[in-house]
C-alpha cells in the first residue's frame, strides 16, 4: 500500500513538474516573440545567423513535442511548409554582401534585394518570427496524443455509421470525375506542361480540383470506418486504385504536382491517424521515420518531374526510361537541386515585402487584404453568374503586389504587409493553437468528418502557406458542405441495416 502511494505521489510531481516546464516554454516563446515585435519597432532586426539558428532550434523542439506526443503531424507538416523556403536564408550566414554575387545562392535571376544585406536580414527575421509564433501557438494547446488505439471502436458509436456501397461509390466515382476534368487533357508524351488546357479551364472553377480531393478524401475516411470486413476491403481496393489513377495518371504524368500533399495525408491516414494498431513508443518513433522516408521520397518525385515535364513530348517509353536513367546517373544528378523548388520561387515574396519595407514603400493595410479574401469567398461561377466582381481572384490580390515574385504568396507576406511583426508572431500562433487542438480533440476520438479535416488540411497546406490563405479559406468551406452532404448521405439507404 505505501508503495502504491508513493508510486502515485511520484507520478503527480512528475505530472506537475511536466505541467510547469510547459508552461514555462509557452512563456519563453511568448517572451521571444516579444522581444521580436519591439526589435523590430526599433528598426533592429535579427542578425542572419541567429535567425538560422531559430529554425534549426526550432526544428528540434517541434520534433521534441512531437516524440513526446505533445503535437501531431499537423503541426509538423505546418512547421515544414512554412519554414522549407527560408532554407535558402541558410547560405547567407558569414556571406559576403560586397564581394560575392547572391544571385548563385537562388538559382534564379539577381535582382537588388538579393544582395542587400538588411533586407535579407528582415527576410530571415520574417521566418524565424513565423517560427515562434507556431511554437507559442503549440505550446498553448493542453493535452496530448494517446498511445492506445487512435480511434476507439467504431460499433461503440453511433455517429459512426458509413455510407452505403451504392452512395459510396457514387462520391468515388464524382471525385475522379471531376479530378479527370480539371487535369490537362494531354500527357507529358503529347504535350509540354502548362500548354494542355483542362476541360473545365473555361468555367472559373478553380476550386474545383480541391473539391475532387475533399469528395475522394471523404469516402477514404469513411473506408476506415466501414464495420463489415468485405465491404471494407472492397471500398479500400477502389479508393486506392482511385488516388493512384488521380496522383500517377491525371497529375504527374501531366506534370502537375498538386496532388503531392494529397499522398502524406493519404499515407497518415492509413498508418497514423487512422490505425487500427495499439502503439507503443517504438512504434511512434519508426512511423515518424518513416514519414521522413515518404517525404523525402516525395520531394525527389516532385524534384525529377520539375526537370522532365518539359522534354518528353514525342517520346516512346525506351525513349523516356533512357532520358530519366541519363538525368539520374550522369547529367543533371546533383543532389543540391532537391533543396530547389516551388519554395524557392515563393521565398521571393517576403524577400519583396522585406525590401519594400526596408526601402519605404510597404504601406500598412491594417487588416484590409483579410476582408477582401471573406469578400472574395464566393467561386468565381457564381461571381459571374451575378455580376459580382471579386476583390482578389486569379489576377488580383496580394500575390501581384510583389515587387519581385513569380507567383504565389509565403504565409508570412500579408500579416506583415497587413500588421506588420506582430502579426507575423500572432496569426501563425492562432492557427497553429486551433490545428493542434483540433487534432489532439480528434485523435482521442476519431469520426469520419474529422479524419476528413486532417487530411484535408495536410492535402492543402502547401498551397496555403504558399499561394496565399485563400486557399485554406476554400478548403474549410469545402470541407464543411461536403461534411453536411455527407451526413445526408447516411441516411440513404439502398437497403435495410
Amino acid at each position: 500500500m505505501f508503495l502504491c502511494l508513493s508510486r502515485n505521489d511520484n507520478n503527480k510531481y512528475i505530472v506537475l513538474l511536466y505541467r510547469v516546464m510547459n508552461r514555462f516554454l509557452s512563456l519563453v516563446f511568448f517572451l521571444l516573440g516579444l522581444v521580436s515585435i519591439s526589435m523590430f519597432y526599433y528598426d533592429v532586426f535579427f542578425s542572419i545567423g541567429f535567425s538560422v539558428v531559430v529554425y534549426v532550434l526550432g526544428t528540434f523542439s517541434i520534433l521534441y513535442y512531437f516524440l513526446k506526443r505533445r503535437i501531431g503531424f499537423t503541426v509538423v507538416f505546418l512547421w515544414i511548409a512554412l519554414l522549407l523556403p527560408f532554407i535558402h536564408m541558410i547560405p547567407y550566414v558569414g556571406f559576403d554582401f560586397i564581394n560575392e554575387e547572391a544571385g548563385l545562392l537562388w538559382h534564379l535571376a539577381l535582382n537588388p534585394y538579393m544582395q542587400d544585406e538588411r533586407i535579407i536580414m528582415l527576410a530571415a527575421m520574417l521566418g524565424a518570427v513565423g517560427g515562434l509564433g507556431i511554437l507559442f501557438g503549440q505550446s498553448l494547446s493542453k493535452g496530448k496524443i494517446p498511445y492506445g488505439r487512435i480511434y476507439k471502436l467504431p460499433m461503440k458509436f453511433g455517429h459512426t455509421r458509413t455510407l452505403s456501397m451504392p452512395i459510396w461509390l457514387v462520391w468515388v466515382v464524382a471525385g475522379v470525375g471531376l479530378s479527370w476534368l480539371t487535369a490537362p487533357s494531354e500527357t507529358l508524351i503529347f504535350s509540354t506542361y502548362l500548354s494542355s488546357p483542362s476541360f473545365m479551364q473555361g468555367f472559373n472553377f478553380g476550386s474545383a480540383w480541391l473539391v475532387s480531393y475533399v469528395l475522394i478524401i471523404f469516402a477514404l475516411a469513411d473506408t476506415f470506418f466501414e464495420k463489415d470486413n468485405i465491404k471494407r476491403n472492397i471500398k479500400n481496393i477502389i479508393i486506392l486504385f482511385s488516388i493512384a489513377f488521380i496522383v500517377i495518371y491525371l497529375q504527374l504524368m501531366r506534370g502537375d504536382r498538386e496532388s503531392i500533399p494529397l499522398v502524406v495525408a493519404v499515407f497518415l491516414a492509413y498508418f497514423y491517424w487512422g490505425s487500427r494498431i495499439d502503439m507503443t513508443r517504438i512504434d511512434f518513433v519508426k512511423q515518424s521515420s518513416l514519414v521522413g522516408l515518404i517525404f523525402l521520397t516525395l520531394l525527389f518525385v516532385s524534384w525529377l518531374l520539375g526537370i522532365v515535364r518539359g522534354s518528353l513530348v514525342g517520346m516512346s517509353s525506351d525513349q523516356i526510361y533512357s532520358h530519366i536513367r541519363e538525368i539520374i546517373l550522369y547529367n543533371e544528378m546533383d543532389l543540391s537541386r532537391l533543396f530547389y523548388g516551388t519554395w524557392t520561387g515563393i521565398m521571393m515574396t517576403p524577400l519583396s515585402v522585406a525590401g519594400d519595407y526596408v526601402n519605404g514603400s510597404l504601406p500598412l493595410k491594417y487588416g484590409s487584404d483579410y476582408v477582401d479574401f471573406i469578400l472574395s469567398l464566393p467561386p468565381g461561377f457564381v461571381a459571374d453568374a451575378v455580376g459580382y466582381v471579386r476583390p482578389i481572384s486569379a489576377y488580383t490580390g496580394p500575390a501581384h503586389e510583389m515587387t519581385y515574385g513569380i507567383g504565389g504568396n509565403h504565409a508570412v507576406t500579408v500579416p506583415f504587409m497587413n500588421f506588420r511583426m506582430v502579426g507575423v508572431f500572432l496569426i501563425p500562433a492562432f492557427w497553429t493553437y486551433l490545428i493542434s487542438r483540433y487534432e489532439k480533440k480528434s485523435m482521442n476520438n476519431m469520426t469520419v468528418v474529422r479524419l476528413s479535416f486532417l487530411c484535408v488540411f495536410v492535402t492543402i497546406a502547401p498551397h496555403w502557406l504558399w499561394y496565399g490563405e485563400k486557399y485554406g479559406m476554400n478548403a474549410l468551406i469545402i470541407w464543411a458542405v461536403l461534411g453536411f452532404l455527407y451526413r445526408v448521405s447516411l441516411s440513404i439507404r439502398w437497403r435495410s441495416s
